[in-house]
């Protein structure tokens, strides 16, 4: 499909292995007909961590013991030897195109701060809005980030954020990303990153509501004993479509990843969840697997799910499963027995998958949002946020 004179169009969730090109799972192409312009980034900053914006000016944290430094720190993608999949032809080559400035964000060694950072992405007006995030934590740090991606019901227009993070030994990185857009508006949204020897990262990843919504989640375990834990809910109604793509590749050895999602489908919805775990040779003894549950409640949803292990070291062990369909009728009985009728259960059990991924964001306030948005107004959740 060729570009239209003054259209933009990318290719995001490309598998790694690569299915028959009749099923339309390899990958997904997105398009915009607008000029791409950076977008307005709300910004609560904990004082352990520093700043520095496109032009190279920075706020540094005293309580840290820190000075501006002059020496340059390397992020996912500048590694030698490693090409970031998504320069080539994804949301990265659109933002490096557009000239859209990058702000990094960065912790030194041994630095943990409880206060997290909250990043609320606003896309208001009409055309392509795009971000670039970078988070560098050294060794032995510890930082909580929230993305918060949301609209109005009446947006009409496409945004991309692209998020890429650098985990040095030893760090940890709980990741929140929280998605409630237009049904009208298409979004991508673009996560890749390295984590160094013990380094641990934690995902916790809500989509409550977008018309085309395409999350690429790209990982890289390179030292001994790293690890990724990714806990995904989501919940689409009437004409939405969401496509996810996980890539763990395992590089270390004894590295450890898990992904779980759970889902609920409604409407005439459409999903595809496609799952990639990948033993790289050097990674003995590394395990991972992945699993999806899927609550299908109207007939006319469309549900595709790929689960894919690659292997290229023996002394590995990986595992996938999913469960998908509606509700099982011993349970749908039991509860209509007990005076609820069928929609409530239904509605009842839709929740309770949700509320089971919002229970592990760690921090409460944030949870009190996550519920907020759940049932359908985000008015103070705010507010409830900066009360924490």
């Amino acid at each position: 499909m060729k570009e239209k004179s003054g259209e933009k169009q990318i290719t995001v969730n490309r598998l790694p292995a690569l299915t028959w090109y009749w099923l339309g799972m390899n990958d997904v192409k997105m398009k915009s007909s607008a000029a791409p312009v950076s977008g307005e980034i709300r910004l609560s900053l904990p004082e352990e961590v520093t700043m520095e914006d496109a032009a190279g000016g920075q706020r540094t944290d005293p309580a840290c013991g820190g000075e501006n430094r002059e020496d340059r720190v390397l992020f996912f993608g500048e590694t030698a030897g490693k090409e970031d999949p998504g320069s080539k032809d994804g949301l990265g080559k659109l933002i490096e195109e557009a000239g859209i400035p990058t702000k990094r964000f960065s912790l030194k060694a041994g630095c943990r701060t409880a206060d997290p950072l909250a990043l609320t992405f606003r896309c208001a007006g009409s055309g392509l809005v795009l971000n670039d995030i970078q988070l560098n934590l050294e060794d032995g740090s510890s930082l909580t980030v929230l993305e918060d991606f949301l609209t109005a019901e009446s947006a009409e227009n496409m945004a991309g954020v692209r998020t890429s993070f650098r985990l040095g030994k030893g760090a940890v990185l709980r990741l929140i990303q929280i998605q409630k857009t237009g049904s009208r508006f298409s979004f991508v949204n673009e996560l890749t990153g390295s984590a160094g020897p013990s380094a641990r990262i934690e995902l916790v990843q809500l989509f409550l509501g977008g018309g085309t919504t395409a999350q690429e989640t790209r990982i890289d375990l390179d030292g001994a004993r790293a690890s990724f834990c990714a806990e995904l809910g989501y919940q689409l109604r009437g004409e939405e479509k969401l496509n996810i793509s996980y890539a763990v590749s395992h590089r270390g050895k004894k590295t450890e990843c898990g992904i779980n999602a759970a889902g609920v489908l409604r409407d005439r919805s459409e999903k595809l969840f496609a799952g990639t775990i990948d033993f790289k040779k050097g990674s003995s003894g590394a395990s991972g697997h992945e699993k999806e549950d899927v609550l299908l409640i109207d007939e006319q949803v469309r549900n595709r799910t790929i689960p894919v292990i690659l292997c290229s070291e023996e002394d590995v062990a990986g595992s996938h499963g999913a469960t998908i369909g509606r509700l099982d009728e011993d349970v749908l009985f039991y509860l209509q027995s007990r005076g609820m009728d069928r929609e409530s259960v239904y509605e009842m059990m839709a929740q309770a998958k949700l509320n089971a991924v919002i229970e592990r964001i760690p921090v409460s306030g944030i949870q009190r949002e996550a519920r907020c948005l759940l049932g359908g107004s985000g008015t103070d959740a705010e507010g409830d946020r900066e009360n924490d």
